[in-house]
């Protein structure tokens, strides 16, 4: 039997303590999880950003070309690629002679396995060191060798990782609307009882554990049944009692926070009042 109580609500609402909002409002699983990818996110940025060559978004295969000569090759041990045949850099010192008559000293980049670039350095020093330059008519210093990049960051980088930022900031926003959320109901939300319904994996882990999803049964005040759920890594918790408490919005009872999902200074709290 499902139940719900009408309990007295003081104007202004329940008077929540600060340690208690605080608890509440960080514990949604969800913010935790976008504060993951954020902060990861965060941290891989700039050293993408500080070992990426913006000027490679203007290279051009239209680019004119004219022939170089390649002055020096450095060719990463082979053990900084990802494994035996991982991929490492190639760094192709040349230089070669801008439409202006100057000669300019560039630099291009190469990831390949080791092997290959290694093979690579022996057919440029075969033909005397000669390759095949695209160069900017405007810009001297924008400036590769056939077949390579002037950073040592590809773009498609910064593709992988956007999304991570952006997904993980969307998360931290909706934690952080949960938690105001959870916290207006605790304060204002009918006090009432839900029977277990039933529990579903996520997908999702927080701290190597597995983040459920559970539905419960409320007969509210109004003397219908509503389905409520909230998310939890602890279901256990709520599954240890023929009815749970909770607190719902008089106005939707679907929208409802059960004690046991919160951090336990919420069921001392009302416990005690």
């Amino acid at each position: 039997m499902v139940t719900s109580t009408n309990d007295y609500i003081p104007d202004g609402g329940r008077p929540l303590p600060f340690l208690l909002k605080f608890q509440v409002f960080f514990k949604s699983p969800v913010f935790w999880i976008g504060l993951t990818f954020t902060v990861i996110s965060l941290l891989i940025l700039p050293v993408l950003v500080y070992t990426f060559n913006f000027k490679s978004l203007e290279m051009s295969k239209d680019f004119p070309t004219t022939q170089g000569i390649v002055d020096n090759i450095s060719i990463e041990n082979k053990k900084s690629g990802r494994g035996s045949s991982g991929d490492v850099l190639g760094t192709f010192y040349f230089s070669y002679t801008h439409t202006d008559g100057k000669v300019y000293h560039n630099v291009s980049y190469l990831k390949k396995q080791y092997e290959d670039l290694v093979n690579l350095k022996y057919n440029f020093e075969s033909a005397n060191n000669k390759c095949k330059v695209h160069f900017s008519p405007n810009d001297p210093d924008l400036a590769y060798i056939d077949g390579m990049s002037i950073s040592t960051t590809s773009v498609w980088i910064f593709l992988i990782i956007l999304p991570f930022l952006i997904g993980g900031s969307a998360l931290v926003y909706k934690g952080i609307k949960k938690g105001i959320h959870s916290i207006h109901l605790l304060k204002f939300g009918i006090s009432g009882f839900g029977t277990f319904l039933r529990k579903e994996d996520t997908g999702m882990i927080v701290n190597t554990k597995h983040v459920y999803k559970l539905f419960f049964n409320l007969k509210a005040a109004d003397g219908n049944n509503y389905e409520v759920s909230c998310i939890s890594t602890t279901p256990q918790n709520l599954e240890d009692e023929p009815e749970e408490k909770l607190v719902y919005n008089s106005l939707n009872p679907s929208d409802a926070a059960l004690i046991d999902s919160l951090p336990k200074i919420v069921k001392t709290y009302f416990s005690n009042n």
